[in-house]
This record gives structure tokens, C-alpha cells and sequence, in this order.
């Protein structure tokens, strides 16, 4: 991706006051954990609030044990619980093992990606797990 890796930006990005996490831990070792906020669907013109997942990550050790659907599936109840319009990720297309999990756990790319919208140049794919509603 032409994004490149900018540490305080991430940084901020993880550590803002309204982002929320959920961790899985096995002897004392984070294993795994998605970073995500509730949001408005577009700074623009805001209409729902939705759960964006901003972080996704599994240590390569502990992929295929189920933890990441068990992460999403917890990211999937905390979001309807605080009924949430839906659930929204970014995913580089680059990543097609990422793209198949999400397709694995119900997401699809979102009517609101560049791809949706007619733009194929982006690096970028939107997902979410209710695709369709506007």
C-alpha cells in the first residue's frame, strides 16, 4: 500500500479516548485483539452510528485456532447489545487472507468502498456485515 507505516499516528489512533478493545490472552500473552470505535458513518454527512474496527491482529502462531472468529463474533455481540447500525472494517486487497476470513465470518464489501462506488485504483477494500444498507 502507498499508506506506509506513520508510529504516532498509529499510536494516536489506537490510544484515542474512544477507541475499545478486545484482547485474548493465553499465559499472560496478548494473542490476539481488535481495536474499534463507535462512530458516525461519515464525518460528512452522518446519519448512523456504527462500530468501526480500526485494528485487527492475531499473532501468526495462533491463526486457524478459531481466535479471530472468536474476536469478531464478540466485536458482532458488543455492537448489536449497543445496537449499532453495522460494523465496518478496512482491509487492503493486497490481504486476500484477511478478505476470505471476513467473507468466512459474513462481511462483504460494503456499498460504501471505492470498489462499490466505481473506483478499482484504491489499495483498499471497506467491508462490513451488513453490506447492503445505505
Amino acid at each position: 500500500s502507498g499508506w506506509g507505516w506513520k508510529p504516532i499516528e498509529k499510536r494516536n489512533e489506537l490510544f484515542h479516548p474512544l477507541s475499545k478493545f478486545i484482547i485474548v490472552s493465553h499465559n499472560e500473552l496478548i494473542v490476539g485483539f481488535a481495536m474499534f470505535r463507535f462512530e458516525y458513518d461519515d464525518d460528512e454527512e452522518p446519519e448512523h452510528i456504527v462500530s468501526y474496527c480500526y485494528e485487527f491482529q492475531i499473532l501468526d502462531s495462533y491463526k486457524r485456532q478459531g481466535i479471530g472468529s472468536q474476536i469478531l463474533r464478540a466485536l458482532v455481540s458488543i455492537s448489536n447489545h449497543f445496537r449499532m447500525w453495522k460494523i465496518l472494517l478496512t482491509c487492503f486487497k493486497a490481504n486476500t487472507i484477511a478478505i476470505a476470513f471476513y467473507k468466512h465470518e459474513g462481511f462483504d464489501i460494503d456499498c460504501i468502498s471505492p470498489s462499490s462506488c466505481g473506483n478499482h485504483s484504491e489499495s483498499y477494500e471497506i467491508l462490513s456485515n451488513k453490506p447492503h444498507l445505505r
